[in-house]
């Protein structure tokens, strides 16, 4: 988080609204950071400076999902039903 003054804070407070240039922020003001994402797909640049989030007032198109992706993990132990699909 930062201050007016470009000052670094750590809050576990996580209540946040937008203030008037749309940044988030905690109850004190204090501007919410993270780092920023970019190339396509976008990816998170971890070595860059946080910057402030803020959300913007566009609109964007919808867009449907075109495809999905799951991992998951069976119990290896976990007996096999008998039933029916």
């Amino acid at each position: 988080m930062l201050d007016s003054n470009g000052s670094v804070f750590y809050s576990r407070n996580g209540q946040f609204s937008l203030d008037e240039n749309r940044n988030l922020v905690n109850m004190q003001g204090l501007q919410l950071t993270g780092y920023p994402a970019a190339g396509s797909p976008p990816t998170v640049q971890t070595g860059a400076n946080p910057q402030a989030i803020t959300i913007p007032n566009d609109l964007m198109p919808a867009k449907a999902t075109s495809t999905a992706a799951q991992q998951i993990n069976l119990n290896s132990t976990d007996s096999v039903p008998n039933i029916a699909f």
